[in-house]
């Protein structure tokens, strides 16, 4: 789980530095990935809590 959430502000971090460039693919790719690994994160805390 820490390694999910680490990874997650890694890839915050390069959508954040990818907009303030203006290479604004990469940053909406990062960031989608980031709100999936999101997701994936809550589901596997929700499902370590049943």
């Amino acid at each position: 789980m820490i390694i999910l959430v680490g990874f997650q502000v890694f890839l915050i971090t390069v959508a954040v530095e990818a907009f303030q460039t203006g290479d604004r693919r990469l940053g909406w790719a990062t960031a989608i990935v980031s709100a999936a690994l999101a997701a994936a994160a809550a589901a596997l805390q929700q499902s370590f809590r049943s």
